[in-house]
């Protein structure tokens, strides 16, 4: 039996869960499952949102079957703070090194727990596509979205995803996406595409209308600010459809990015994931970094 940790915002929750379906298909006949216990007392972002908008197949673990193979606390918080001081079971795999791909990860014997992100496509590489079928976002039906996906289906459409808010001084994520950043993101954009429309996705628009629209060298400009709440997830959808992406250092636009099956789609991400390690195996091969 192999359980995997599950939490953080939806992206991240993405990682883990591609994680444990290719720890699935490295040992077919093993019990694979989730623990998504620790959702409780978590408060940053809107709580497990895989079964709700993928209906993931995996099945939760029980709290005897935690318990068996780490510490069972099904509180955040608690958790958080308890792990500081107890010491790492026998049964426990926990990733060393965020943002980096561990090779004997995927090849680890016996019954484990795995505490970890698992932030790179080379986790999952070997089922790529059952990964791509297992996040298949539910049809639009609201007319917003219909339409705004209508437009991210032309030719020239670029998604622009800004995220501040809790980024904002985070010492892993601050000081990366700078405007520089995004002017030269904008920079590769207009050499690869003659008159884009751009898509605008922040959780501070104001910031993006003052700082953003005037790289954009006059072209078309949609603010995407209807996807809020539980409906938040439809902005990766929605980023998943343009002709090309700038991402930010944020695990929500690199699958919107990621997920993309346009054949002609490009990604322009930051050189630098984070500030406190090096992130170089996040990138799938063909982004344009700057």
């Amino acid at each position: 039996m192999k359980i995997v940790n599950i939490i953080g915002g939806i992206g991240n929750q993405m990682f883990q869960y591609a994680f444990a379906m290719s720890l699935k298909a490295k040992n077919p006949e093993e019990e694979v499952l989730i623990d998504t216990s620790h959702f409780n007392g978590y408060r940053l972002h809107t709580g497990f949102e895989l079964k709700r908008v993928f209906d993931v197949k995996l099945s939760p673990a029980r709290r005897g079957q935690i318990a068996r193979l780490s510490y069972y606390i099904p509180h955040y918080t608690v958790s958080r703070a308890l792990r500081r001081v107890l010491p790492v079971r026998r049964s426990e795999y926990i990733e060393p090194k965020a943002f980096r791909y561990d090779s004997s990860a995927l090849d680890a014997l016996g019954s484990l727990y795995f505490e970890g992100y698992w932030q790179s496509p080379r986790y999952f590489e070997q089922c790529a596509a059952a990964v791509v079928e297992a996040f298949r976002f539910p049809e639009f039906y609201d007319q917003l979205n219909l339409n705004a996906a209508r437009l991210l289906g032309e030719q020239n459409s670029v998604a622009i995803h800004v995220r501040r808010g809790d980024y904002v001084g985070a010492a892993n994520f601050s000081g990366i996406c700078t405007l520089e950043y995004y002017r030269k993101a904008l920079e590769q954009v207009f050499e690869l595409i003659k008159t884009p429309t751009f898509f605008i996705f922040s959780n501070d628009m104001d910031w993006c209308r003052e700082h953003i629209i005037p790289l954009l060298r006059g072209a078309d400009a949609h603010f995407i600010d209807f996807n809020t709440g539980q409906k938040s997830y439809r902005d990766m959808q929605l980023m998943s459809l343009a002709r090309g992406c700038i991402i930010a250092n944020s695990s929500f636009s690199w699958w919107g990015a990621w997920l993309n099956a346009r054949p002609d789609k490009f990604v322009v991400a930051p050189m630098r994931w984070a500030n406190c390690s090096d992130s170089s195996d996040i990138y799938p091969a063909g982004w344009i970094l700057v």
